[in-house]
């Protein structure tokens, strides 16, 4: 991995000079990038290339999966055009990064060949395809024929990789180790996707000049932070740390109070994303909910197959085959209005002309409600909202337990009736505590009509960044273009740049 300078020689990629180096490159490669990549960039790929590992935290459709890409082409340039006093690099460089999502895998494919790239999704259904065409992919990953590998955690720690992690070939072209959304690791990892906890024990079996990288938009300072980087061994002083604000200025905040439950089949407060003219995507937690709202939406239209390009589904049950008739019918039909999804169309997925994300009930967590609401605006030119749509009884629970605590409290969110007579008897104390804490916060503010914006920002430490001064501003002292739901409630009939459902 070195030329013929000595080791101690060689000009650092964190200089100067490096710095320079690596602008020049991207700049002079990717046509994507006419005024070449952002400071941040350029911060992670100089580490990287000093094979330092890190975790980097950016805001939804700030760019991450360049964190993957830049060290490849930068990598395949300088072995084409080796510049004295830096070092060289292989012939073939690789980089295996790990998705927890299968179609988030597709979607960094997708991105990848635009920037000229050769990637691979490995997973089944592209085993399979290639097994039908008389090809092994575990074999062209060996020979380094694919420099961008995207697979699960549970493939990464397979017997078909360990193989590959001892080939020789292999050994000498891998140069980065990636994990995609790692704010996964301490609940999926103890949870469900046990295979995550492996991670740090894959990385010592590479070559002591990879570096793990590993990037999120919602990593909260403190202990998830702590437990992410314990989980993955990295330790205080050891690695690069990076955290941007993840604050989106285009995307408005707003939490809407359901009038009606979240068991039954109609679903009168979502009725409006079918006459927006605005593209939607509607998040539910389960396959059964997102089924029946999209029965609902269904039912809305004049019987026939046509409403089923209306409103599409996306799920883990729905193929890729149906997935990509979705995306195209989303990005080029204008008569295809919504999808109903669940998680598995969440992190990662970059359609960029989305303009309303609705999370039907309350998210798991406060991190999987930033994540959804992010797929909204991913154009910074577009105007959008990251509604969440919570059943009264929650907030029912919440203000219960505030006005036993605090009963001379500010209120400014009204209290809708639920045609359930008995969701106030189910709001307790004990509902509130199961709650995520920071969805919790977030809800508490909504009720309190506090700056839903402003406690996003603490609970991601952006009012701590040395430019989060205005993140610890409510919306109208922050003059932010779209205030939240709080600042600027809909129903005070001012006049938004982005006009609420009818």
């Amino acid at each position: 991995m070195g030329n013929n300078t000595p080791i101690s020689s060689l000009i650092r990629w964190t200089s100067p000079e490096g710095r320079a180096l690596v602008r020049k490159i991207i700049t002079g490669t990717v046509k994507q990038w006419p005024t070449g990549p952002y400071e941040h960039q350029v911060s992670s790929w100089v580490q990287g290339l000093e094979g330092i590992s890190q975790i980097v935290s950016a805001p939804t459709g700030g760019g991450k999966t360049s964190y993957f890409f830049g060290p490849i082409i930068i990598a395949q340039y300088m072995h084409k055009n080796p510049v004295p006093g830096f070092k060289s690099f292989p012939a073939k460089p690789v980089a295996v990064v790990v998705v927890p999502l299968i179609e988030l895998g597709n979607n960094h494919v997708r991105e990848a060949e635009q920037l000229g790239l050769r990637a691979i999704a490995l997973h089944a259904a592209e085993i399979a395809r290639a097994r039908r065409e008389g090809r092994n992919l575990y074999t062209e990953i060996k020979a380094c024929q694919w420099p961008l590998v995207f697979l699960s955690p549970e493939r990464l720690t397979s017997r078909e990789i360990d193989d590959i992690f001892r080939d020789t070939t292999f050994r000498a072209n891998v140069i980065l180790l990636g994990l995609d959304e790692v704010h996964v690791l301490p609940v999926w990892g103890k949870e469900f996707r046990t295979a995550y906890q492996n991670m740090a024990v894959v990385h010592r079996r590479l070559p002591k000049h990879v570096p793990l990288i590993g990037t999120s938009a919602t990593i909260a300072p403190g202990k998830e932070f702590k437990s992410i980087c314990s989980m993955l061994d990295l330790k205080p002083g050891q690695f690069y740390t990076q955290r941007l604000s993840n604050e989106r200025p285009n995307v408005r905040s707003v939490v809407h109070e359901l009038t009606h439950t979240l068991s039954g089949y109609e679903f009168p407060d979502l009725a409006w994303v079918l006459h927006s003219g605005r593209k939607v995507v509607l998040y539910c937690r389960t396959i059964d909910l997102g089924f029946r709202v999209a029965l609902y939406l269904w039912n809305l239209f004049p019987p026939g197959k046509h409403r089923l390009h209306r409103v599409r589904l996306w799920n883990s049950l729905t193929s890729e085959t149906y997935n990509t008739k979705t995306l195209e019918l989303f990005q080029d039909n204008p008569e295809t209005t919504a999808i109903v999804a669940t998680i598995a169309f969440g992190m990662g997925i970059n359609v960029r002309n989305i303009i309303d994300v609705c999370n039907v009930g309350v998210p798991e967590s406060l991190g999987a409600a930033v994540q959804q609401d992010g797929r909204a605006g991913r154009d910074p030119n577009l105007l959008a909202n990251g509604r969440t749509y919570v059943e009264a009884a929650a907030l029912a629970a919440i203000r219960e337990v505030l006005d036993a605590e605090f009963p001379d409290r500010p209120q400014r969110a009204p209290k809708v009736k639920a045609k359930s007579k008995t969701t106030t008897k189910r709001a307790s104390k004990e509902t509130v505590e199961k709650m995520d804490d920071g969805l919790r916060k977030l809800l508490v503010a909504h009720v309190e009509a506090r700056c839903l914006v402003v406690e996003k920002n603490k609970v991601y430490g952006n009012d701590q960044l040395p430019d989060g001064v205005k993140a610890a501003l409510p919306c109208s002292a922050a003059s932010r273009l779209l205030p939240c739901s709080s600042c600027q409630p809909f129903w005070e009939n001012i006049s938004s740049p982005v006009p609420p459902p009818p």
